[in-house]
């Protein structure tokens, strides 16, 4: 009963903007999603990303490949700020239940000026294609 209604809360009060930012390759495809939620602390950009790579690149998934795309995430994602990085405060995975597929709920602190700078948010993928991919965010 108290995890259906945990459950309840979360669903309520994060709200998606149903929009997301798609890019990649023939490895792997990037997904990012802009969290709005207006219960957050004031200062917090939050974001929902989505790991998919190519049928075969996810089947042929060594364990520990696996177990580095749920506990070792915490420097492959950043925002970039012109030469600033800022790592996220948390980074959590979700389990999905889609086969091949990593999520994750990821939180910034949103830097102080960022209202009069373009803000990048950039996957730097350590596992699949040792590339940067890139997503401008809209303030």
């Amino acid at each position: 009963m108290a995890s259906a209604a945990l459950c309840c809360t979360l669903l309520i009060s994060c709200k998606r903007s149903g929009e997301y930012q798609e890019t990649g390759d023939k490895a792997l495809k990037v997904r990012i999603t802009k969290l709005k939620n207006e219960r957050s602390a004031p200062g917090i950009l939050g974001f929902k990303a989505r790991l998919i790579p190519t049928v075969d690149a996810g089947s042929n998934l060594k364990v520990q490949v696996q177990t580095s795309l749920l506990y070792h995430m915490d420097s492959c994602f950043y925002l970039r700020m012109g030469a600033q990085k800022k790592y996220p405060v948390l980074i959590q995975p979700v389990a999905s239940g889609i086969k091949n597929s990593f999520d994750y709920l990821i939180e910034f602190e949103k830097p102080e000026d960022a209202d009069d700078h373009d803000l990048l948010l950039v996957y730097r993928d350590k596992f699949f294609t040792s590339r940067n991919y890139s997503f401008k965010i809209e303030n």
